[in-house]
């Protein structure tokens, strides 16, 4: 039986989720709005009413966001997000009719013990597609991935529009790793300056990995873009596990 290729099986990412650490006096983002369309942000977090957020639209000062958000043309819902039985509760807030440019966001948690993560979406076009390089995650062998911009409006990929992308890696026991990620033909991408970035690491235990990209750049119509895509890698500890874990996951499916 051929195994997929992994290039076909990335994932297609219009959102940005930005990490929120737990007991942190204040916590900054500058936010790009590169399309104004139903633009979002989205706190998602298990007990994310004791965080203090103040904003600061394009050239404006900084306002409460809870407080005063709808003098300002920004509605306030709550909702929950996840799949099946993994739901979270989170509060959306839906913009109207803002600029665009920098959104800036301060985010006070030292009252709290939850971390969470800021989701930033709109209905742009531009989508981060990133994937897995390898099915052969194994402990000790190495795990590359692989990044574009892709529009998804002419189904077309876009190259030269990433200025810059990284990844955060947890491990299996919490540490947080970080790899930057290139364009220069030598770093599992494709070749230098194509607009297709990769970067690597090696595993050095078994157990499931969550790597999150991170992609910034420029649109074609010459705006600011932030993007992530989220990849969960399962590491067998042996190549003889991940075979048999290979074939049972396989069996299951075509079943």
């Amino acid at each position: 039986m051929r195994l997929p290729n992994p290039a076909d099986l990335g994932l297609k990412s219009k959102t940005a989720m930005l990490p929120i650490l737990a007991n942190r006096i204040v916590q900054k983002f500058e936010i790009p709005i590169e399309n104004a369309d139903d633009f979002k942000l989205m706190l998602l977090a298990p007990n994310g009413e004791s965080w203090r957020i103040k904003l600061a639209l394009p050239n404006a000062n900084f306002f409460n966001l809870r407080q005063d958000g709808n003098l300002h043309g920004i509605e306030r819902t709550e909702s929950f997000y996840g799949l099946g039985d993994e739901q979270f509760p989170a509060e959306v807030f839906s913009f109207k009719g803002v600029a665009s440019g920098v959104l800036r966001v301060e985010i006070n948690t030292s009252e709290s013990r939850s971390a969470g993560f800021l989701v930033v979406s709109s209905e742009s076009p531009y989508r981060l597609y990133s994937y897995i390089n390898t099915l052969e995650t194994v402990r000790g062998n190495s795990v590359g991935l692989i990044a574009s911009l892709f529009d998804n409006k002419n189904d077309a990929a876009l190259a030269g529009n990433i200025r810059e992308s990284s990844v955060r890696i947890e491990t299996p026991n919490g540490e947080i790793v970080r790899i930057q990620m290139f364009d220069d033909g030598n770093h599992n991408d494709a070749a230098a300056d194509d607009g297709i970035f990769g970067g690597a690491f090696v595993p050095t235990q078994a157990g499931k990995f969550v790597a999150q990209i991170t992609a910034k750049g420029i649109t074609p119509n010459g705006e600011t873009f932030i993007r992530t895509g989220e990849h969960i890698v399962d590491v067998a500890a042996s190549r003889a596990v991940f075979e048999g874990e290979a074939f049972a996951k396989s069996m299951t499916t075509r079943a």
